[in-house]
Formats: C-alpha cells, structure tokens, sequence
C-alpha cells in the first residue's frame, strides 16, 4: 500500500499537487468535492481520517488507501516486586518478569562499622531520614520504629539500625516506600522478635526502596 501511494504521489503527468483537508471523505470512487485549483492527478490527503485521494479529473476524487498505522502499544507499568524483579507490562497485557535487579544485602565490613548518631534511650523511635546518614537505635527493647522520608534527590541515602525485642517491634515507613531483602513481603518489611536489622534506604523516584537485613 505505501508503495503503491508513493507512486502515485510521483506520478502525476497533468496534476501533482497534494492538497489537504478533510473534506473530501469517503471509500469509493468520482466524489465530487470542489478543491480550488485541482488536476487530474493531484492528490489530497485528508488529515482527520488518513485517507488518500487521486483526483480523476478537476474535483473528482478516487480513493487510493488509508495512510493511518496501527495504534501503537506503550509501557503501562514499570514495578520492582518483592523479590527484586523488575516487572514491565505492555499495554493491556500481563507482566512480563525481565529478572532480578535487587542485589542481596551484603555482609558488614570488619569492626561494628557504626557512624552517624546513636540513640541508647528510646524505645519508641522516630527518625527522619537525611542523606549521607547513619542512625542506630542501640537499645535492645526497640518497641516502635517510625521512618519519615526527608531524602529528596534521585540516589541519597540513608541508614539505620535497631534490635527487634522478643516482643516483635512495630514499624512504619513512608507512603509507597518498598522494601526487599530479609522479612520482606509484596514490598512491606515485618520485623520478627530478637532480631537486629539494618535498613539501607534510597531515593527512587517519587518513592523510596530500602534494602533489608538481619542479624539474629
């Protein structure tokens, strides 16, 4: 088809101007619809529907085609799950899995490795999140964490640390925050008793990610 329309856009002996609009209309052929200073031969494009005319003679138009492509399919959605696979989905259809693009936590370095502040007091914990930061939260009987995001360019982060006591501790983290890592579920993070985490979080986004590991 697009060959046979880049042809006759060419070939015109009498007439070869391409006029546009929208109204000459139709699928079939001699419509009558006058175009100021058409040939035979000229061509008109009309710019709403994609269809493509030769004129047979002064305003006697022929259709030739449609020049309209089908519709295109976008990305619909872009998600990392609670795994750490990266999900992408195309138009309408289901999610296609690309692989795993979180890595594992790594192992702390020699020594206790604890910069920043430490807070030996509180058992219910609050702390805002600022980057380049460390907070430990070193008393044993952590009840309560509260995290508030106050990271605000693509790749700060943050760190902090806390004890679960064996009662479990209670934690809350910033709207559309998602967690992986260890004691990780569909993005939200549970912490279990007697456990020592570390949450390393990092600006993603309009949203969070935080990277999870235990110390039993």
């Amino acid at each position: 088809m697009i060959k046979d329309i880049q042809e006759t856009l060419s070939d015109g002996t009498i007439g070869n101007t391409t006029f546009f609009g929208t109204g000459v209309t139709g699928t079939e052929g001699d419509i009558s619809y006058t175009v100021s200073g058409s040939k035979a031969n000229d061509q008109y494009l009309n710019t709403s529907s994609f269809n493509l005319y030769k004129a047979k003679a002064a305003n006697v138009w022929n259709y030739l085609g449609n020049c309209r492509g089908p519709a295109g399919v976008g990305v619909t959605a872009v998600e990392i799950d609670a795994s750490g696979h990266l999900l992408l989905t195309i138009g309408s259809g289901s999610p296609t899995d690309l692989g795993k693009v979180v890595g594992d936590p790594g192992e702390d370095g020699a020594g206790s490795g604890w910069t920043g502040s430490t807070d030996s007091s509180s058992t219910s914990c609050s702390w805002q999140l600022a980057n380049g930061t460390y907070k430990y939260f070193s008393n044993a009987a952590v009840a309560s964490l509260t995290i508030t995001d106050g990271l605000s360019n693509l790749g700060d982060v943050a760190t902090v640390e806390f004890t679960s006591p064996s009662t479990a501790a209670t934690y809350a983290a910033p709207s559309g925050s998602k967690h992986y890592g260890d004691d990780c579920s569909d993005g939200a993070f549970t912490p279990a008793a007697s456990t020592t985490y570390k949450l390393v979080f990092e600006k993603w986004g309009a949203g969070l990610t935080c990277y999870v590991k235990a110390r039993s």
